[in-house]
């Protein structure tokens, strides 16, 4: 269900790969396919793991398809070292909680932004109160709050150590 117009902003470590839905060309000549700059790119690799921005030119349902990884030690390639910044998604297809349902271990100090639609909520991993008070979780604000990503979704995720996300799927 691509259109005429679409756009994905790929996050490739520095910037973004700006690929765009066009139709190069007049009449017999026109070509239509995703451009990165003036270059017909229609093989550029979105990987399980990896996330974009999709800006589509009209309201639609956007359906990926492949092939689904399986197993039991699959691990996200594209997460940043510490203090880097990347833009991850799960390499299966579920829903969750980033930590609890979909394997990520965090350490004190990992941030994620989520985007909401308007701007972003931004989560940290962090200790809040001391002795046998102190609850170690992920925070929105104040509040005790884990990062939930949909299928098909992601996040920014900066890690404050270097860390690995291994997630594990078997269909039945």
């Amino acid at each position: 269900n691509v259109r005429i117009g679409d756009v994905i902003f790929a996050f490739n470590g520095v910037g973004y790969d700006v690929l765009n839905y066009k139709t190069v060309g007049h009449g017999a000549t026109a070509v239509t396919g995703w451009y990165l700059g003036s270059a017909l790119d229609n093989s550029y690799p979105l990987n399980p793991g990896e996330a974009v921005f999709y800006s589509s030119a009209a309201n639609e349902t956007n359906t990926q398809v492949g092939v689904v990884l399986q197993g039991t030690n699959l691990p996200n390639a594209y997460i940043a070292g510490a203090g880097g910044i990347s833009l991850v998604s799960s390499v299966v297809p579920l829903a969750g909680g980033l930590t609890t349902q979909l394997g990520y271990n965090p350490s004190i100090g990992d941030v994620v932004f989520s985007y909401n639609g308007l701007g972003y909520d931004v989560y940290n991993y962090k200790t809040v109160g001391h002795g046998a008070t102190a609850v170690t979780g992920w925070y929105l604000g104040s509040t005790l709050a884990e990062p939930q990503i949909p299928i098909g979704g992601g996040v920014w995720l900066q890690p404050a150590t270097s860390t690995q996300w291994v997630e594990s799927f078997v269909s039945h």
